[in-house]
Order: structure tokens, then sequence, then C-alpha cells
């Protein structure tokens, strides 16, 4: 698509995925131009049904049984085509920053402060320590290619980023670029496939309102502190995605379905999923994100 000048509208943060996956399931990105998942841009999609029969579904003849499949992570068929938008490949700005806070509610203010001030915004939040990463994204006009200019930091940037998701942020160093231009396609992450012993990503994914930030932001590092004096362990960190919400007869169940508004995830990380304390924490955690935060999840 890139030698078409053309992209898909969904920057994805792991690479791998299926099409047919995304298409009917909840994924996450923090969208420049667009909701933010990836089945919001699928507009028609052909599937093998329960009877062994070929079937195709559009957003322009199937109306609400198009949109309720796309909800259904692939329980209503096996998908084997997808028709999506796409538009003109566009450039994107990134100014990186590390940043501590004295308490949770500074922390708090500044997530909604730096989503305000960008077009997009990734933010990696090491909660105990009261500190985050933020990625602030812009747009940067029409463009298929990173400059060449660009290119070196921009490559170094994403090697280290790659690196840094593939092993849950445990023991590696992002770099802080400010102001670099770069073709999102050239920043969809692939990853290798990690050795049994090797640490690799894993997480735990809630949807809350925007308009909970602080609330989460606060009941979540109590808790979080109060886990820690307890068994010594927290998980990494928190990755935050702040994700458009479409009206409701697009995107009827699953996350993202509440009508109009912006959506932020608050996931936590771990490196090793294998870790007892990791999945401890992973189950406490759910009944204070679910029941008493009013998480989708």
């Amino acid at each position: 698509m890139q030698a078409r000048g053309r992209e898909i509208p969904f920057q994805a943060e792991i690479g791998e995925v299926s099409v047919g996956s995304v298409a009917a399931g909840d994924t996450k990105e923090s969208s420049i131009d667009g909701p933010g998942y990836f089945s919001a841009h699928v507009v028609a999609l052909t599937y093998v049904d329960e009877t062994n029969a070929l079937r195709t579904l559009s957003d322009l003849t199937d109306g609400a049984a198009f949109h309720e499949f796309k909800c259904s992570f692939g329980l209503s068929g096996i998908i084997v085509e997808c028709l999506l938008e796409t538009r003109p490949a566009t450039l994107c700005r990134s100014d990186i920053s590390v940043e501590a806070f004295a308490t949770p509610a500074e922390l708090a203010a500044a997530l909604l402060t730096k989503q305000s001030q960008c077009d997009a915004l990734l933010a990696i939040v090491f909660l105990h320590q009261l500190a985050s990463f933020f990625d602030q994204r812009f747009k940067a006009g029409p463009g298929v290619y990173t400059p060449l200019e660009s290119q070196p930091e921009c490559d170094a940037f994403r090697l280290a980023k790659r690196l840094a998701i593939q092993h849950g942020f445990d023991g590696v160093e992002v770099p802080q670029p400010k102001g670099i231009v770069y073709s999102r396609a050239d920043f969809v992450n692939e990853y290798w496939r990690p050795s049994e012993n090797e640490r690799r990503l894993d997480f735990q994914y809630y949807e809350h309102d925007l308009s909970r930030v602080e609330n989460v932001v606060a009941e979540t590092y109590a808790f979080t502190k109060s886990f820690q004096e307890r068994t010594g362990y927290v998980p990494g960190g928190w990755a935050s995605y702040f994700v458009r919400r479409l009206e409701k007869e697009k995107k009827p169940f699953g996350l993202y379905s509440g009508g109009p508004g912006v959506s932020f995830s608050f996931d936590p990380i771990c490196s090793n999923p294998a870790e007892p304390l990791w999945q401890q924490f992973s189950r406490e955690y759910n009944e204070l994100a679910i029941h008493r935060l009013g998480a989708a999840g």
C-alpha cells in the first residue's frame, strides 16, 4: 500500500495479529485519525458459517447484522476475507518524554493534559513509581515514507520501543526523541517468537470512560501499593491508549460500545506470564477494575 500512497487507518502495536481476528474482536491504538480500533474500518467481510456455506456481510447492505458480526470474536463464523477502507498515507510526528510526579492526582492530571495537547497519546504509566512514558503524536502532513533526515533517530526509537514491548518494559531503556517524523507503517511492531525463559509481554485489558481518569489512577495506585506491601510485587506498568467511540449502532457489543465519547484503557502489564504473583494480582485487580471502577474488560 505504501507504493500506492495509501494506508489502513490503524497503527497496530502488534503487527503479527491476523486480520480475521481483529475484524471481529476488540483492539486498541491511540489513533490520530479515526476511532482507534481495527473493526471500525472493516466495511465488508466474507466468512464460512456453521453450515459450511460462504457468506458476505457489508455495512451498505446488512446494517445491524454486519455490525453485530464484528463484535462476535469469531463465534459467528470463520472470516476468510475482509474489505477495509483506506486513505491517503500521512506522516506522524512524536514527542517522547518520561516524567515523574508527586501524587496520583498530578499523574492523572498530566495524562489529561498531554492527551488534550496532541492528536493522539500513548502512555506507559509506572504507577508504583508515580512516573510515566508519554508518546504525544501529531499530524505531520501527507507522506508515504519516513523522511531521510529522521531515519537514524526513528530507527533507534523504533527498535528500542519494539524490544520494550516484547519484553514487557522490563530492563529496556527507550530513547526520548523530540519531533521525530515518520511513516506510521514503519512503526507497526513485529516480534520474534520468544524462547521459553525469555521475558515477554502479558497484560490485562480494561476500558474506562475518559471522565474516570482521576478516580481510576487514584484507586489503582492505592490498590497497587497495598498489594506491594502484602506481597512485594507490582506489575511492570500500565499501558494507556485513548480511543474514540462511535455511535452504539456501529459497535453494539464489547469494548467501545457505550456510544459517542472517548475511552482510555488502563492495562497492567507484566514480563512473565507464569509469575504466580502476577496471576494473583490480575485476579484481585479484576475485582477492583470491573466491580468498583466500572471498567469493561
